[in-house]
Protein backbone atom coordinates (compact mmCIF):
# COMPACT_ATOMS: atom_id res chain seq x y z
CA UNK A 1 0.00 0.00 0.00
CA UNK A 2 3.06 2.70 0.60
CA UNK A 3 4.27 1.68 -2.97
CA UNK A 4 0.91 2.52 -4.62
CA UNK A 5 0.61 5.72 -2.42
CA UNK A 6 3.64 7.24 -3.13
CA UNK A 7 2.75 6.32 -6.88
CA UNK A 8 -0.41 8.20 -6.66
CA UNK A 9 2.18 10.97 -5.52
CA UNK A 10 4.30 10.98 -8.55
CA UNK A 11 1.73 10.68 -10.83
CA UNK A 12 -0.40 13.42 -9.23
CA UNK A 13 2.81 15.51 -9.51
CA UNK A 14 3.31 14.75 -13.11
CA UNK A 15 0.00 15.57 -14.02
CA UNK A 16 -0.04 18.82 -12.62
CA UNK A 17 2.67 20.06 -13.90
CA UNK A 18 0.59 20.89 -16.93
CA UNK A 19 -1.83 22.83 -15.76
CA UNK A 20 -0.19 26.08 -17.29
CA UNK A 21 -3.89 28.25 -17.43
CA UNK A 22 -5.10 28.75 -14.06
CA UNK A 23 -4.01 31.32 -12.12
CA UNK A 24 -1.17 29.96 -9.30
CA UNK A 25 -3.08 30.25 -6.57
CA UNK A 26 -6.61 28.74 -7.48
CA UNK A 27 -3.77 25.53 -8.58
CA UNK A 28 -2.35 25.41 -5.31
CA UNK A 29 -5.76 25.38 -3.60
CA UNK A 30 -6.93 22.96 -5.74
CA UNK A 31 -4.08 20.82 -4.58
CA UNK A 32 -4.14 21.64 -1.37
CA UNK A 33 -7.96 19.87 -1.24
CA UNK A 34 -6.61 16.60 -2.95
CA UNK A 35 -7.46 13.62 -0.63
CA UNK A 36 -4.22 12.53 0.93
CA UNK A 37 -2.86 9.50 -1.38
CA UNK A 38 -5.40 10.74 -4.22
CA UNK A 39 -3.80 11.97 -7.70
CA UNK A 40 -4.90 14.28 -9.92
CA UNK A 41 -5.05 14.77 -13.54
CA UNK A 42 -5.33 18.09 -16.18
CA UNK A 43 -6.82 17.61 -19.31
CA UNK A 44 -8.00 19.67 -21.98
CA UNK A 45 -11.22 18.73 -23.67
CA UNK A 46 -12.52 20.76 -26.68
CA UNK A 47 -16.41 21.89 -28.37
CA UNK A 48 -16.93 22.40 -31.63
CA UNK A 49 -20.60 23.12 -33.25
CA UNK A 50 -21.35 24.29 -36.65
CA UNK A 51 -24.11 26.68 -37.75
CA UNK A 52 -25.08 28.42 -40.55
CA UNK A 53 -24.19 32.13 -40.50
CA UNK A 54 -26.47 34.93 -40.82
CA UNK A 55 -24.14 37.78 -41.99
CA UNK A 56 -21.77 39.09 -44.28
CA UNK A 57 -19.78 42.01 -44.17
CA UNK A 58 -17.67 43.30 -47.74
CA UNK A 59 -16.19 46.52 -48.49
CA UNK A 60 -17.51 48.05 -52.05
CA UNK A 61 -14.75 50.86 -53.42
CA UNK A 62 -15.39 53.49 -56.07
CA UNK A 63 -11.92 54.05 -57.81
CA UNK A 64 -11.70 57.42 -60.37
CA UNK A 65 -9.65 59.28 -61.80
CA UNK A 66 -9.20 62.64 -63.26
CA UNK A 67 -6.76 64.59 -65.00
CA UNK A 68 -6.79 67.11 -61.70
CA UNK A 69 -7.35 66.13 -57.74
CA UNK A 70 -10.61 68.14 -58.02
CA UNK A 71 -11.58 66.52 -61.04
CA UNK A 72 -11.18 62.38 -59.92
CA UNK A 73 -12.87 63.64 -56.71
CA UNK A 74 -15.80 65.01 -58.20
CA UNK A 75 -15.77 62.49 -60.24
CA UNK A 76 -15.70 60.02 -57.42
CA UNK A 77 -17.97 61.55 -55.40
CA UNK A 78 -20.64 61.69 -58.00
CA UNK A 79 -20.13 57.51 -58.68
CA UNK A 80 -20.62 57.07 -55.08
CA UNK A 81 -23.52 59.24 -54.09
CA UNK A 82 -25.23 56.65 -56.74
CA UNK A 83 -23.80 53.57 -54.86
CA UNK A 84 -25.49 55.48 -51.60
CA UNK A 85 -28.48 55.83 -53.40
CA UNK A 86 -28.64 51.86 -54.36
CA UNK A 87 -27.65 51.08 -51.23
CA UNK A 88 -31.11 52.69 -49.07
CA UNK A 89 -32.96 51.19 -52.21
CA UNK A 90 -31.97 47.62 -50.94
CA UNK A 91 -33.06 48.69 -47.51
CA UNK A 92 -29.71 48.46 -46.36
CA UNK A 93 -29.98 50.16 -42.52
CA UNK A 94 -27.49 53.32 -42.34
CA UNK A 95 -25.92 51.80 -38.75
CA UNK A 96 -24.44 48.69 -40.92
CA UNK A 97 -23.33 51.12 -43.51
CA UNK A 98 -19.46 52.69 -42.62
CA UNK A 99 -16.81 54.37 -44.60
CA UNK A 100 -14.03 52.48 -44.43
CA UNK A 101 -11.35 54.70 -46.77
CA UNK A 102 -11.20 57.63 -48.72
CA UNK A 103 -7.91 57.97 -50.70
CA UNK A 104 -6.09 60.89 -53.23
CA UNK A 105 -3.18 60.02 -55.13
CA UNK A 106 -1.51 61.16 -58.42
CA UNK A 107 -0.46 59.12 -61.34
CA UNK A 108 3.29 59.82 -62.12
CA UNK A 109 5.14 59.31 -65.37
CA UNK A 110 8.17 59.99 -66.03
CA UNK A 111 9.93 62.29 -69.08
CA UNK A 112 13.21 62.74 -70.78
CA UNK A 113 13.48 59.93 -73.56
CA UNK A 114 16.92 60.46 -74.58
CA UNK A 115 18.67 61.23 -71.00
CA UNK A 116 19.63 58.08 -68.39
CA UNK A 117 17.03 56.52 -66.42
CA UNK A 118 17.89 58.54 -63.14
CA UNK A 119 17.98 61.65 -65.31
CA UNK A 120 14.34 61.05 -65.88
CA UNK A 121 11.60 63.52 -64.05
CA UNK A 122 8.66 62.42 -62.31
CA UNK A 123 5.61 64.58 -63.61
CA UNK A 124 2.12 64.11 -62.76
CA UNK A 125 -0.49 63.13 -65.15
CA UNK A 126 -3.65 62.82 -63.57
CA UNK A 127 -5.20 61.74 -59.77
CA UNK A 128 -6.64 58.62 -58.77
CA UNK A 129 -9.83 58.91 -56.15
CA UNK A 130 -10.96 56.18 -54.03
CA UNK A 131 -13.36 55.59 -51.41
CA UNK A 132 -14.67 52.56 -49.74
CA UNK A 133 -17.35 51.53 -47.29
CA UNK A 134 -17.54 48.42 -45.42
CA UNK A 135 -21.40 46.80 -45.47
CA UNK A 136 -22.99 44.62 -43.46
CA UNK A 137 -25.91 42.31 -44.88
CA UNK A 138 -28.16 40.64 -42.34
CA UNK A 139 -30.43 39.27 -45.28
CA UNK A 140 -28.02 36.64 -46.83
CA UNK A 141 -30.47 35.44 -49.46
CA UNK A 142 -30.34 38.04 -51.55
CA UNK A 143 -26.39 38.80 -51.16
CA UNK A 144 -25.58 38.69 -54.72
CA UNK A 145 -27.99 40.79 -55.83
CA UNK A 146 -26.59 43.13 -53.54
CA UNK A 147 -23.72 42.81 -54.87
CA UNK A 148 -24.80 43.26 -58.38
CA UNK A 149 -26.51 46.51 -57.74
CA UNK A 150 -23.93 48.15 -56.12
CA UNK A 151 -21.78 47.56 -58.87
CA UNK A 152 -24.14 48.69 -61.33
CA UNK A 153 -24.37 51.81 -59.30
CA UNK A 154 -20.87 52.79 -59.98
CA UNK A 155 -18.72 50.48 -57.49
CA UNK A 156 -15.82 48.86 -59.24
CA UNK A 157 -14.04 47.19 -56.61
CA UNK A 158 -15.41 44.13 -54.07
CA UNK A 159 -13.72 42.72 -51.34
CA UNK A 160 -15.33 39.76 -49.13
CA UNK A 161 -17.69 38.81 -48.22
CA UNK A 162 -16.71 37.38 -44.96
CA UNK A 163 -19.69 35.49 -43.14
CA UNK A 164 -20.09 35.45 -39.34
CA UNK A 165 -23.00 35.34 -36.77
CA UNK A 166 -24.92 38.37 -35.28
CA UNK A 167 -24.91 36.73 -31.94
CA UNK A 168 -23.35 34.02 -31.23
CA UNK A 169 -23.64 33.48 -27.29
CA UNK A 170 -26.06 30.13 -27.77
CA UNK A 171 -23.20 28.70 -29.44
CA UNK A 172 -20.70 29.50 -27.81
CA UNK A 173 -22.11 28.32 -24.82
CA UNK A 174 -22.96 24.70 -26.30
CA UNK A 175 -19.44 24.62 -27.62
CA UNK A 176 -18.10 24.75 -23.66
CA UNK A 177 -20.82 22.61 -22.64
CA UNK A 178 -18.86 19.83 -25.29
CA UNK A 179 -15.63 20.62 -24.14
CA UNK A 180 -16.41 19.51 -20.60
CA UNK A 181 -17.83 16.58 -21.79
CA UNK A 182 -14.83 16.33 -23.50
CA UNK A 183 -12.38 16.51 -20.69
CA UNK A 184 -14.71 14.37 -18.62
CA UNK A 185 -14.96 12.06 -21.50
CA UNK A 186 -10.54 12.06 -21.51
CA UNK A 187 -10.46 11.61 -17.80
CA UNK A 188 -12.42 8.64 -17.58
CA UNK A 189 -10.18 7.34 -20.02
CA UNK A 190 -6.87 7.90 -18.84
CA UNK A 191 -8.04 6.95 -15.27
CA UNK A 192 -9.31 3.98 -16.20
CA UNK A 193 -5.87 2.93 -17.94
CA UNK A 194 -4.05 3.89 -15.08
CA UNK A 195 -6.39 1.51 -12.69
CA UNK A 196 -7.90 4.28 -11.22
CA UNK A 197 -11.07 6.38 -10.92
CA UNK A 198 -12.65 9.83 -11.06
CA UNK A 199 -13.62 10.94 -7.89
CA UNK A 200 -14.11 14.97 -8.64
CA UNK A 201 -13.76 18.03 -10.70
CA UNK A 202 -10.65 20.30 -8.67
CA UNK A 203 -10.37 23.26 -11.28
CA UNK A 204 -11.52 24.40 -14.38
CA UNK A 205 -9.85 26.98 -16.54
CA UNK A 206 -11.55 28.36 -19.54
CA UNK A 207 -9.16 28.33 -22.58
CA UNK A 208 -11.00 30.38 -24.66
CA UNK A 209 -13.71 32.55 -25.52
CA UNK A 210 -14.96 30.56 -27.90
CA UNK A 211 -13.80 30.76 -31.10
CA UNK A 212 -15.81 31.66 -34.63
CA UNK A 213 -14.01 30.31 -37.78
CA UNK A 214 -16.09 31.53 -40.58
CA UNK A 215 -15.37 30.44 -43.65
CA UNK A 216 -13.91 33.97 -46.38
CA UNK A 217 -14.77 34.02 -50.13
CA UNK A 218 -13.02 37.23 -51.60
CA UNK A 219 -13.56 38.69 -55.30
CA UNK A 220 -12.66 41.39 -57.33
CA UNK A 221 -15.12 42.00 -60.47
CA UNK A 222 -14.99 45.22 -62.77
CA UNK A 223 -18.50 44.44 -63.73
CA UNK A 224 -21.80 42.25 -63.22
CA UNK A 225 -23.78 40.34 -65.65
CA UNK A 226 -26.22 38.72 -63.76
CA UNK A 227 -26.50 38.33 -59.67
CA UNK A 228 -23.10 37.38 -58.03
CA UNK A 229 -23.26 33.68 -56.75
CA UNK A 230 -22.55 33.41 -53.18
CA UNK A 231 -22.30 30.51 -51.06
CA UNK A 232 -22.33 31.04 -47.03
CA UNK A 233 -20.89 27.29 -46.43
CA UNK A 234 -21.13 27.20 -42.03
CA UNK A 235 -19.04 28.53 -39.23
CA UNK A 236 -17.75 26.47 -36.41
CA UNK A 237 -17.43 27.47 -32.92
CA UNK A 238 -15.11 26.01 -30.80
CA UNK A 239 -14.38 25.99 -26.87
CA UNK A 240 -11.23 24.69 -25.08
CA UNK A 241 -10.93 23.89 -21.13
CA UNK A 242 -8.83 22.63 -18.82
CA UNK A 243 -10.17 20.58 -16.21
CA UNK A 244 -8.18 18.98 -13.43
CA UNK A 245 -9.97 15.81 -11.92
CA UNK A 246 -8.78 13.76 -8.53
CA UNK A 247 -8.58 10.07 -9.35
CA UNK A 248 -8.70 7.73 -6.35
CA UNK A 249 -8.19 4.08 -6.36
CA UNK A 250 -11.50 1.64 -7.44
Amino acid sequence: MKLMKNSFAVFGALCAATIISAPVHAQEEALAAVSPGNAVLSVTGTGEVTTAPDIANFDVSVVSTGSTASQALQNNSRQMQNVFAALRRLGIAQKDIQTSSVSLQPQFQRFNRNGPQESQTPRITGYNASNSVRIIQRDLDNLGRTIDALVTAGANRVNGPTFGLANSDAERNRARVDAIKDARARAELYAGAAGLRVKRIMLISDQSPGIVRPQMRFARMEAADSSVPISPGEQAITASVSVMFELSPR
